[in-house]
This record gives C-alpha cells, structure tokens and sequence, in this order.
C-alpha cells in the first residue's frame, strides 16, 4: 500500500496526452503497442493499482503479481474511428481532439477513490479518417495519483522497442512528495522560492478564473535546427547574466510568457534534477517531485534569467531554485492575482520526444514559432 496525503487526493487531476501517427498498417501498429504496453506493466504493476480510501487517507493498493495477460484490454484497446480529428490542429480544431480525447481519458480523482473500476492509466488507439498526414492516434491518460510529467513520459517512452523497460519506484518518499523530495534529498535546503507573501492571495486567482477566466488555444512546431531562431536565440543568451548556456524550454517559456503579457506566469520545476548524489535514486521515483516556479514580468525578461533561476549554485545561500531578476521582484498579491492574466508553461522533460514503432511515423504540427522571436 502506497499512502497519499486525502487532500491532495481529492485535488489531483489526469493528464492527458494525444499523439498522431501515421501507420503502414493499423492493426499492426495495434499489436506492437499492446506488446509494449503489456510488457511496461509486467515491470510496473503498481500501474494497475486502484485507490481506496481508508482511515482519512488515501491509499494506493495494487497486486505485485497480476496477470498482465488478463487484464490488459483494461489498460489498452482500439477506439472508434474519428473522421474529424486532425493532425495538425488549429486551435478550433484542437478543441476537436480534446473532445475526440475526451470519452478515453480518465476521470479526475474523486471519481477514481473507493472506485474498482478506477484505473489510473489508460492507453487507445484511435483510427482517423478525412486526414492526409495521420490515419490514427494514441490517446495516454494517467493519474496523478501514478505520478508528474516526468513520470508519465517515461513510461511513455518505453513504447519505443529502442528504449529499456525500466521498473520505476512506486514508493513515496514521504506522504507528501512535494516536500518530501526538499527534505530527504536537499538535506533541508531550501529548493525553491515562490510562494505569495500571504496564502490569501490565491483567493485572486480563483477570482480571475471565475469572473475573467479564458482559455486560448494555439499549437506550434519548434524549429531547432542550426539555422533556425532557437538557435539564434541561444548564441545571443550565451554567457549573459551568469549562466553559460540557455536552453530550448528557457528560450520558449520566456518567449510565452512575454507574449501573452502576463501579470504574472509559472512553470513546473522537476526537482529529481536537483537531488545531487541521490540523482540516481531520484530518476527511477515514480511520484510527484515536480514544483511550481512562479515569475513576475521582469523574471521572465529573457531566456537567460529563466536559466539562472534554475540554476544550482553549490556555493551559495540563494534557493537551490529561485527567480532571478536583479531587483528582486515581489510575489504577487491578492491585487495582481485578480487583475492580471496568468500563464502557466509545463516543461517536464521528455525521455524518448519521438515514438519510434516500426512501420510507423511520428506527425508534427508545422505551426512555426517564429511569430515569437
């Protein structure tokens, strides 16, 4: 029995993943996948698991000798073809795939306690028709409960037959991860440094969200290569504001951030890159270990201070992870919550960013993000 803390139980949602591809054949692809998937949930059975709740917590239970075999049409299967799905959407047709998505993806935690049909995990594939570059799509849908981002896309990517299937550990280092992780792997050392002045200020944002909430919808493709405006980004950030180097992620969510001209906006910090000579044990934890950094306007200025306020200065007393403009900027207030528009940029890396199955390509959306830079 894994132990959860009720409260953040009952709080956490399902992410929901959905990937084109284009196949030589279906119901070839169809086979390799359930192949795959059978295998990642022999090495993790706690994938299986269901949630109880008893004695005013929230329990984790799963059975480390279950048959894959048996139940494995629970945890994937073939969906009804689509013939509005697109691969590369626009925004109206984006909120297509998210109703196309909709009826495979899980339901949030309330409905998945004390529940013996509660999966935590699911996988379909879904045919497509009236779509050129895609004729099918894999839908991923996962607790939280099994785990964050990083999680998710690790058993994501042992669908790759080029990547090991690894058994991930289910065991929590404390009830509560969030904090667990600080404490445990940091030896008390403060990791971050984001929360308001006062807790009354996230009354703000439920404020926004209700009166003035919207949500706007656009999907891109990044251009890496050596010519592109990544790249060009990166060489003019090198070796500025302390940090030798920007990254792909600092260089995007900068760029989000100031596009919108949000009064304030987040991003999501894996702390298992930060738990030094226990990095390794960290890395196999499957769990919540991931943390939200949030930024003020003069934070997220450039790619170079979203790079530093991720940085791991050994040496000094700053927060293994904090924002990094030079004044300082404040937490936002119950006033900045309620006013401004809130971003929120979700950067947990990806093991394996390409599904390789034979017979088998990965579509793209070729969207650019040039508009950006």
């Amino acid at each position: 029995m894994l132990y959860e803390h009720m409260t953040w139980a009952k709080l956490w949602p399902t992410h929901t993943t959905l990937t084109f591809l284009n196949s030589g054949n279906i119901p070839y692809t169809y086979e390799h996948l359930k192949a795959r998937i059978k295998l990642i949930l022999k090495a993790n059975p706690f994938l299986t698991g269901r949630l109880i709740n008893e004695q005013g917590k929230t329990k984790l239970i799963y059975n480390e000798n279950v048959d894959i075999d048996e139940v494995i049409d629970q945890y994937f299967f073939m969906g009804e073809t689509s013939r509005t799905l697109r691969a590369s959407p626009n925004s109206e047709e984006y909120l297509e795939a998210v109703k196309t998505a909709k009826p495979y993806a899980l339901p949030k935690a309330p409905g998945q306690i004390n529940n013996p049909d509660g999966q935590l995990l699911r996988f379909v594939l879904v045919p497509m028709e009236n779509c050129h570059e895609a004729n099918c799509a894999l839908v991923m849908s996962m607790s939280h409960h099994l785990g964050d981002g990083y999680t998710k896309f690790a058993i994501y990517g042992m669908i790759n037959p080029n990547v090991d299937i690894v058994a991930l550990d289910p065991t929590r280092i404390t009830d509560m991860e969030f904090f667990g992780m600080q404490k445990m792997l940091m030896g008390g050392r403060a990791i971050i440094n984001f929360w308001p002045e006062n807790p009354l200020s996230f009354i703000g944002p439920m404020i926004n969200r209700f009166i003035r909430g919207q949500t706007f919808v656009k999907c891109f493709n990044v251009d890496t290569t050596t010519d592109g405006p990544v790249s060009v980004v990166k060489a003019k950030y090198a070796n500025t504001n302390g940090v030798e180097y920007v990254s792909t992620g600092d260089i995007i969510s900068s760029a989000f951030l100031k596009a919108t001209k949000c009064a304030y906006g987040g991003t999501t910090v894996n702390t298992r890159f930060y738990a030094g000579e226990r990095a390794k044990e960290a890395m196999v934890k499957a769990g919540n270990y991931s943390l939200p950094l949030v930024y003020r306007p003069a934070d997220y200025d450039n790619p170079a201070l979203m790079r530093k306020s991720l940085k791991n200065d050994k040496d000094s007393n700053r927060p293994i992870i904090c924002r990094a403009s030079n004044p300082k900027t404040r937490p936002p207030k119950i006033l900045d919550f309620m006013q401004g528009n809130c971003s929120f940029f979700t950067n947990i890396s990806n093991p394996d960013p390409d599904l390789k199955i034979p017979n088998c390509n990965y579509v793209r959306s070729k969207t650019s993000l040039k508009q950006f830079f």
